[in-house]
């Protein structure tokens, strides 16, 4: 039996059902407000990780994750509560974990860094986006000059003469 996703992300006949589940996902997945959710839940998820895993277990990288979802809305608002909320769950579950350290200043040396790394990432992706659809709106008017109907008889030259 085929289903295909329907507009209202139900499947119905169609498509191979094997797709349906991927293609319900990627339509729910498409509007900013959801991306936005998909990201908060993964910082709590990776700060969940994180926690158990401890101290000694390097994670601060999957938190990249959500911070480049969020950045790849393209809204610099909701990319920024993100990144914070990264740098503050990190933070979090590195005091929760009880990592010591020699000095105050060595936690918030590294609390700095980490949050400094998640920022770039952030700007970095924010722009990437900007570029992205600046040149996707770029093709759609290029598409849409290339499709215009042109009335030949407006033209200077008969379109019975060749141009070559």
């Amino acid at each position: 039996v085929e289903l295909v996703v329907t507009a209202n992300g139900a499947c119905a006949p169609l498509a191979l059902r094997e797709d349906c589940g991927m293609k319900r996902l990627m339509t729910l997945l498409q509007g900013a407000a959801a991306r936005l959710l998909l990201a908060l839940g993964l910082v709590v998820f990776f700060g969940a990780i994180d926690y158990v895993t401890g101290y000694e277990i390097g994670f601060f990288a999957f938190y990249y994750i959500p911070i480049i979802i969020a950045a790849w809305t393209g809204r610099p608002w909701s990319t920024a509560g993100i990144t914070v909320l990264c740098g503050l769950v990190w933070a979090g579950v590195d005091i929760a974990t009880g990592h010591p350290y020699s000095s105050q200043w060595v936690f918030l040396w590294n609390s700095a860094m980490r949050f400094a790394s998640f920022a770039m990432l952030a700007a970095l992706v924010l722009r990437l986006r900007a570029n992205v659809d600046q040149k996707q709106a770029m093709l759609n008017e290029i598409n849409r000059l290339l499709t215009a109907e042109v009335d030949l008889g407006s033209l200077p030259i008969s379109p019975r003469i060749p141009l070559c």
